[in-house]
Order: structure tokens, then C-alpha cells, then sequence
């Protein structure tokens, strides 16, 4: 007997393990054709049968298998890959750049480093908004590359298919996006997230700025009262020829003495000197008081400071979100073997059971 040679002989072995793979799955088969097959009819076609039909058209089932593999692989070779880039990033508590956390002289008070659910929904509303969206699409022209021209509402949707930001297990928010070019999706990820910081980071900074105007504009009104007072004080001291120091005491009692310059209006020119000076003096402290505040509201509110987003990872080289080429074939394989062996199945039962009835 002319032995086999040894490549066909691996090609025999490697054919044989293959098909035996495919074994444990013909019971799962075997149940779903009971549905379809009826197989409470007098009709035999029991598992042995079904292990029996597919055994003796094996080669055929593996064939189609391997074309369905080979179109898989064609397929993989000419679609457009797509590639998904994703970035990971948590949210700060904002109450630590707060002035009252910063400039605090009581005790000391815990709070907590990372923001609640609540401020990751406002981080996730943002970042969905049209503001952002159509930031995005302004700044990489996505109308001309989703061929929309001007339609915003099928930019916006097109671009929400693509785009999506969740939370994750561990109190992060992960952003992805998905397109055939790895930089433009790259870009958009961080874009996106830089922009949406801005704005949410730009809400309290807002609140702070209005607060700090708000009090510069009353820091000018009392520099304006502060100076006119001055000028009255001067003029009064001069009219009456007192320029002792009158430093009234409305909550506490201060006693002393003055001697008098000879002039009958003295007395009046010390009670209107004291009530001049006893507003000024409140409106030189409102006034330090005012700078105070002012410098307390104005820290952190430029570009920069107090990043309230912590990037744990950033989109360096985006990852294809298609299957590989492996798997694509694998797919296409398995696809083509389930097929194929549903149609020898429903062959053979037919054939049964045409015979049966002839």
C-alpha cells in the first residue's frame, strides 16, 4: 500500500480536528431544529440521525465554512476600518478652590476630593449640548466630512452616533468617539473635554467675577464718599481750629479730654467733626474690608488655575473599534458552518420524510 505523504497526511489530521470541534455544538443544533422541524411527528430524525447527516456531508459543510472564511477575510481587506478613541477622566469637588475653604479661620472641616453623581450629570449635560456639539463641528468642519453641507439637526445626529460619554465602575466619566480617521477622532475626544471643562469651570468663575464687580463697584462709591468726607473734615478742622484726633467709640466707652481754642463755636465744631470723622472711619473700614473680599473672589478664576478635570487617560493612539481580521474570518467561518448544516439537516429530513409518506 502506498503510504500517504506526510503534508496530506497533517492536512487529514488537521481536517479531522476541525470537525470535531464542531461536535459539542450539534446538541444546541439539535434542539433549535426540534422547534423548527416539528419532531413530535412520527418522522425518526433523532440526535444519532442529526450526528449521522452532518457526519456524512461534513466535507461539504466545511467547504462552505471556508468560503464563508474567505469572504470574511475579503470583506475585512476592502471596508473602511473605523477607530475608536477613548479618554477617561474624574471630576474635582470645586468646593476646594471655594474662598471659604481657601481663606477659612475657623476649624478645619473635611471635604470630600471627587465630585457626587449630581456634578458628573451636569459634566454629561454639557458635554451633549449643542454648544459643544456644534463647537466641535465648527472646528474640524464635520459638515464636510459627513458630506450634510449646512443641515446642523443631521450633523448632530450623525455626530451623537459616533460620540458617546458614560460613567464607568469606579466613578469616571469615559468619553469615546469613532471615525475612519484616527487623528480626527483623537482631536474630538480631547476638544470635546477641554471645551466642557471650560464651560463647567466657567459657571462658578462666572459667579465669582459678578461677585468681584459687584464689589469693586462699591469700593469706587466709597472711595468717592471716603474722599469727600476728607474734604469736609479738612475744611471743618480749619473753620474751627481743631485738628486734635477724634476717634469716636460708638460700641465701647472712651473717655478724654480736650481744651478748648478760645472760639464760641468750639463745642459745635467737635460734635460735627466727630460725626464726620465716625462715617469716615466706618468707610475706611468697609473699604479694607472690600479688598479684602475682592482678593479672596478673584483666586482661581483665570484660565489655568484650579483644573477642576483630572485626565486619567488620554487618546494617544486610538484603537480600530472593527474586529480584526482574525476574528472577521472566524465570524464568516462559523456563520457559514451553522448555515450550511442547517440546510443538509432540513435536506436529509425532508428526504425522510418524503420517503416515509411514498
Amino acid at each position: 500500500m502506498q503510504r500517504m505523504p506526510k503534508k496530506c497526511k497533517q492536512g487529514k489530521q488537521l481536517f479531522d480536528y476541525f470537525w470535531q470541534l464542531t461536535i459539542p455544538g450539534y446538541y444546541i443544533l439539535y434542539n433549535i431544529l426540534k422547534q423548527i422541524l416539528n419532531m413530535n411527528s412520527t418522522t425518526r430524525f433523532d440526535l444519532l440521525d442529526i450526528i449521522q447527516a452532518l457526519q456524512r456531508n461534513r466535507k461539504f459543510i466545511i467547504s462552505i465554512a471556508l468560503i464563508a472564511g474567505i469572504l470574511g477575510g475579503a470583506f475585512y481587506a476592502v471596508r473602511s476600518k473605523k477607530y475608536q478613541a477613548k479618554s477617561e477622566f474624574i471630576l474635582s469637588n470645586p468646593m476646594y478652590a471655594d474662598r471659604n475653604f481657601i481663606f477659612r479661620k475657623d476649624e478645619s472641616r473635611f471635604i470630600g476630593y471627587f465630585d457626587d453623581d449630581n456634578d458628573m450629570d451636569k459634566a454629561i449635560s454639557i458635554i451633549n449640548s449643542d454648544t459643544v456639539i456644534f463647537a466641535m463641528v465648527k472646528k474640524f468642519n464635520l459638515s464636510t466630512v459627513y458630506n450634510t453641507d449646512t443641515n446642523m439637526v443631521k450633523v448632530k445626529e450623525i455626530y451623537l452616533k459616533k460620540f458617546e460619554i458614560k460613567r464607568t465602575d469606579y466613578g469616571c466619566l469615559e468619553v469615546t468617539y469613532v471615525d475612519k480617521d484616527a487623528t480626527l477622532a483623537m482631536n474630538i475626544v480631547n476638544e470635546s473635554i477641554k471645551l466642557t471643562e471650560n464651560i463647567y469651570q466657567g459657571f462658578f468663575n462666572h459667579i465669582r467675577k459678578n461677585i468681584y464687580n459687584s464689589i469693586k463697584v462699591k469700593l469706587n462709591e466709597i472711595d468717592g464718599t471716603i474722599a469727600q468726607l476728607t474734604d469736609s473734615l479738612v475744611k471743618m478742622r480749619n473753620e474751627y481750629g481743631i485738628y486734635d484726633i477724634i476717634s469716636p467709640g460708638r460700641h465701647d466707652i472712651i473717655s478724654g479730654s480736650m481744651k478748648g481754642n478760645g472760639k464760641g463755636d468750639y463745642a459745635k465744631g467737635v460734635e460735627v467733626i466727630q460725626n464726620l470723622e465716625s462715617i469716615k472711619d466706618q468707610d475706611v473700614m468697609d473699604r479694607a474690608h472690600y479688598i479684602s473680599l475682592m482678593n479672596e473672589y478673584s483666586t482661581g478664576i483665570n484660565e489655568g488655575e484650579n483644573s477642576l478635570f483630572q485626565i486619567i487617560s488620554s487618546p494617544k493612539v486610538p484603537k480600530p473599534a472593527t474586529p480584526g481580521a482574525l476574528i472577521t474570518i472566524l465570524s464568516g467561518m462559523l456563520v457559514g458552518l451553522f448555515f450550511s448544516s442547517i440546510w443538509v439537516l432540513l435536506r436529509d429530513f425532508y428526504k425522510i420524510k418524503a420517503a416515509e409518506r411514498n
